[in-house]
């Protein structure tokens, strides 16, 4: 039976940066290079987070600017061709983007970004997310309390699948984050990616 040791983690006030070129592809149909979709990244120094304001007040709660941004052209960093082998060079016409994600550290000095899906080091990481709807923050007013699962990110305060997003808090929680357990059994997808239970600040599978 696996079991994983979940850790808080707390967003820094740094990002990782790349220089990104795509090319969209609007037409239905797989996100391919067959398709048309292309993609390269360089990741570059990283920046100061920078928070996001559209105006509106209820959104904008945690997020940063992960909007294109202006970078010079002439930067030899750019990438020059799809990332994926297929030999697709890029044009000026296609997409110029600057493009961050959040630093987060856990308190053993651990770093890794808001990419939890794809970081294996991550699962565990348990976090506020005050970016998500005020009706799905949890007691402490700290936003939806979220954890890493071997299935992706699962919104701890969030509602079930089978319940409507405006039914929140399917699940009940005791004690203080990280050292939680929930009720019931989590189970993430459908067919099922994951089921397990949150005991004791961990995460067992069933």
């Amino acid at each position: 039976m696996a079991t994983i040791q979940c850790f808080m983690i707390e967003p820094t006030n740094r990002v990782r940066r790349w220089l990104r070129r795509y090319r969209s592809r609007f037409d239905p149909g797989e996100w391919s290079c067959a398709g048309g979709w292309h993609q390269a990244m360089v990741e570059i120094e990283q920046g100061p987070a920078v928070p996001y304001h559209s105006g509106d007040a209820d959104f904008d709660r945690g997020l940063i600017n992960t909007e294109p941004s202006e970078w010079p052209h002439d930067e030899l960093r750019w990438p020059v061709n799809c990332e994926k082998g297929c030999g697709y060079s890029f044009e000026e016409s296609d997409a110029w983007q600057l493009f961050y994600e959040l630093i987060y550290r856990a308190e053993d000095g651990r770093e890794m970004t808001d990419r939890l899906d794809f970081s294996p080091e991550a699962l565990g990481a348990m976090f506020w997310a005050p970016w998500m709807p005020t009706s799905w923050w949890g007691p402490e007013g700290k936003g939806c309390l979220c954890v890493n699962t071997p299935a992706g990110v699962w919104p701890i305060d969030g509602p079930a699948n089978n319940g409507g997003v405006d039914k929140p808090h399917a699940w009940t929680r005791e004690g203080t984050p990280p050292n939680i357990t929930v009720r019931p059994s989590i189970l993430i997808g459908d067919p099922a990616r994951y089921h397990g239970f949150l005991t004791a600040g961990q995460l067992v599978d069933c």
